[in-house]
């Protein structure tokens, strides 16, 4: 065998070369595909895609729809309740706000859909940062008809939130309507349980964004967080649905400014997964 001593050169540079294709090996193994960057301009905006005459006209009515809504005040850690006894009850919408600075104080409320004596299908945690800039809307189903909706503020009491709460019965136009005219949706994405997390990056065009989840059938557990800036949520919603397919949940969220992030938690069972609609 020829004597490695020899050429001492020749075999530095060939442990080298391997020790540098073994790093530049275990290097691209923790490399993460950036999946989920792609831009969704889902929402109505004047300087997106979708600012279409017929959607100009939906936003104009939703606007003047929700302008028309009675106004409810409740004061920091108050309880008030909607109740519907009628039976062609279909789906019941929704919008929060507050008052004070221009951007509105802390948005912290509780809501609950009750049909009979200890059933509550469907529980809901809102927080909003600042509430009169990024406001509460979605929309509860109510199959089964007659329901009442319970919305308890947690602020504290100089907080007080308003709410406009308005039921949608069989044959009426609803507000969900007004958004499938607004909103663009994408293909529905399934999102594991058990803690999965996905995420939509919004272009600075886009104001508003649409999202509805929805399960098999079987109970629905999802966080929903508006993040802007690094890991910084403006707005937090915890949903609970006792069925997520008769009971998906809708929301509408305001996304000002730029560098918007919308991000999704699957809470539930590992076993459950939900899927998700921008």
């Amino acid at each position: 065998l020829p004597s490695t001593t020899s050429h001492p050169a020749a075999l530095t540079m060939k442990i080298t070369g391997a020790i540098l294709a073994l790093c530049a090996a275990s290097t691209s193994a923790f490399v993460v595909p950036n999946t989920f960057t792609r831009d969704h301009t889902v929402a109505f905006s004047t300087a997106s895609p979708l600012s279409s005459a017929s959607k100009q006209g939906s936003k104009a009515q939703w606007d003047d729809t929700l302008d028309s809504l009675d106004v409810t005040r409740i004061q920091g850690g108050a309880l008030r309740t909607w109740s519907y006894p009628e039976a062609d009850l279909e789906r019941v919408f929704i919008a929060l706000n507050t008052d004070g600075p221009p951007e509105g104080n802390p948005l912290k409320v509780n809501i609950e859909l009750n049909q009979g004596p200890d059933n509550t299908p469907q529980k809901i945690d809102v927080y909003s940062g600042k509430g009169r800039l990024r406001p509460f809307y979605a929309v509860i189903e109510t199959p089964g008809g007659s329901s009442a909706v319970f919305i308890r503020n947690n602020a504290p009491l100089e907080f007080p939130a308003t709410a406009k709460v308005e039921p949608q019965m069989e044959g009426d136009k609803s507000m969900i309507e007004l958004t499938e005219q607004i909103y663009e949706m994408d293909e529905p994405i399934i999102i594991q349980g058990g803690g999965a997390v996905r995420t939509w990056d919004l272009t600075a065009a886009v104001s508003s964004c649409k999202v509805t989840l929805r399960t098999d059938g079987r109970p629905l557990y999802a966080q929903v967080e508006l993040v802007q800036g690094p890991n910084a949520p403006k707005y937090t919603i915890d949903v609970y649905c006792e069925d997520g397919d008769e009971r998906p949940f809708t929301i509408i969220m305001e996304t000002p400014g730029a560098g918007n992030m919308v991000r999704i938690i699957s809470t539930g069972s590992p076993r459950v997964p939900l899927t998700a609609s921008f």
